[in-house]
């Protein structure tokens, strides 16, 4: 079940034995098969046919239908939704990957976003950071340790890209920065720089570790909810209780998280 003050996050891996793959890819509808055969090497295209099926296993779970019937499409940006004669359940959701680590954020009646990424040097990062984030953002990152830097860099990215894929608009939505109380689960206020009214949407922010060597973060409408941390089983189809994720890494005493 989820609430409607709830987010749910998903962890899983990726790289599968071929008894899993096989009816993932059948689940598959002929675009995203199509989309599959289209690259070149074996394990991007496994890992693409995991998470695409996984996905729709995940959501077929919380609307009750089998995972082949759903339908996606998709906004301006390419931010997915289901049609809505398959979303009865009024689901929001949003997912990204990493090499092998995929993570997907589940909510209803909300916009959400959510982002990964492996900590690896970025030897473009002060050139990036420059261009793209404001000057009160930038600012903060020389000041890191530079065994920090890396990790720092990553941390803002990953926010970013997920409040961006929560608002499914281009980069010139967002007014406001996010500040530091975000990586301690306080919600931030930003303001829709195109919006015809000048009221401001509040928004939670949370920035978590899902596995050693990544960083993450998930980004969702709204403040008054709570976020449960779950790893889909190694079985495709499997149905049994479901382990907290997180708990192993390093955000349990963070009352945000939860186990199911």
């Amino acid at each position: 079940m989820l609430r409607d003050d709830e987010v749910h996050v998903w962890r899983t891996w990726l790289d599968r034995p071929m008894f899993h793959l096989q009816p993932l890819y059948r689940m598959l509808a002929l675009d995203e098969q199509q989309r599959a055969g289209r690259f070149r090497f074996a394990r991007d295209r496994n890992r693409f046919i995991a998470r695409r099926g996984l996905l729709r296993v995940i959501l077929a779970r919380y609307l009750g239908l089998h995972p082949e019937s759903l339908r996606f499409c998709y906004g301006n940006y390419g931010k997915p939704s289901l049609e809505p004669e398959c979303n009865t359940g009024q689901l929001s959701f949003n997912m990204s990957h990493s090499q092998g680590l995929a993570i997907y954020a589940v909510s209803r009646n909300r916009e959400i976003g959510i982002d990964v990424e492996r900590v690896r040097p970025v030897p473009e990062s002060d050139k990036i950071v420059e261009e793209i984030f404001p000057s009160t953002e930038h600012a903060r990152l020389p000041a890191r340790r530079p065994d920090q830097r890396e990790e720092a860099f990553l941390d803002w990215w990953t926010r970013n890209e997920a409040r961006l894929k929560a608002s499914g608009d281009g980069l010139g939505r967002w007014t406001e920065s996010m500040d530091d109380s975000a990586r301690e689960g306080q919600p931030s206020k930003l303001m829709a720089a195109n919006s015809d009214s000048e009221q401001t949407v509040e928004w939670s922010f949370q920035t978590f570790v899902p596995a050693p060597g990544y960083t993450a973060a998930v980004v969702v409408e709204g403040t008054d909810r709570c976020l449960a941390c779950c790893e889909w089983p190694d079985e495709v189809e499997s149905r049994q209780s479901l382990k907290c994720a997180f708990c192993r890494g390093g955000s349990r005493e963070n009352s945000m998280w939860r186990c199911r």
